[in-house]
């Protein structure tokens, strides 16, 4: 074993320091598991109450911190199915925490004013979320321990029904379709959540439409000559920094903030 092999048994697991990097490293172990356990040959049932576990614990950290960024930018910030945010926070009750994600992701699209095709797609991948969280029927002692028990320590039930039965195969292909909607619907409002970052940051901006081209670009000085290069062949130039785009019918100029650049779209009657 050479150095660099010695090395990659070394984890720095205080670098994990939020629930994102978390929920990161749940992903990237259930997508691990997926591709080589196949390979070895032998049943998932070696593996399949932990691995169950793992699975339910990334999507319940996934729609955690999809909930929490919705709550930055959401002008209603209230609870349905939960009296606190702590309450949101401790819970593992995967049915409670999708219908909060969904209310939330719907306040966002309707105060944003976002197009339908947007909901649409979002409620077609959230069909695959309450599937998969059907068949994990996961509640807080699922895939954790064999019983559920009282304060006491007296056995109420089995935390898993003896006759259940787990396609691993479906499991892995709805798993992939939520991945898409816990990293996607976040993105799919970028453009609209980075304006109002931008605008908070810079409450005297005025003049911007409240969304932007794309999302946010990191800035150096090489990438914002090569970005008024690119915008110059894409659109049609009205002046320096202000740019018209005919499909859209839409006006853009750049803005710079610290390490980011925004291109917004403006009202050109303010410019």
């Amino acid at each position: 074993m050479n150095l660099a092999e010695r090395d990659s048994w070394i984890a720095y697991v205080g670098w994990a320091d939020n629930n994102g990097s978390i929920w990161g490293q749940y992903n990237r172990l259930v997508d691990y598991l997926f591709e080589s356990y196949p390979t070895t040959k032998r049943r998932f049932d070696e593996i399949s109450i932990p691995f169950l576990h793992t699975i339910s614990h990334g999507i319940e950290l996934g729609l955690k911190e999809n909930i929490n960024f919705f709550m930055e930018y959401a002008q209603t910030v209230s609870l349905t199915n939960f009296e606190r945010l702590v309450d949101l926070e401790k819970s593992h009750e995967l049915d409670k925490l999708a219908d909060e994600f969904k209310i939330y992701y719907y306040r966002l699209h309707k105060q944003l004013g976002l197009d339908k095709d947007e909901k649409l797609e979002f409620t077609k991948y959230y069909d695959f979320l309450i599937d998969l969280i059907e068949i994990l029927d996961r509640s807080a002692e699922t895939y954790r321990y064999a019983t559920k028990i009282d304060k006491d320590g007296n056995i109420l039930k089995a935390s898993i029904d003896r006759q259940k039965k787990i396609d691993f195969l479906q499991v892995k292909v709805l798993y992939e379709k939520v991945n898409i909607l816990l990293i996607g619907a976040p993105n799919s409002i970028g453009r609209f959540t980075d304006f109002i970052d931008y605008q908070r940051a810079n409450p005297k901006y005025s003049g911007g439409k409240g969304f932007l081209y794309c999302q946010r670009l990191h800035y150096t000085d090489w990438f914002h000559k090569q970005l008024i290069i690119d915008l110059d062949e894409k659109f049609t130039k009205v002046k320096d920094n202000l740019w018209f785009d005919p499909d859209t019918r839409e006006n853009y100029e750049i803005q710079i903030l610290k390490d980011d650049m925004y291109i917004i779209a403006v009202d050109p009657r303010t410019r």
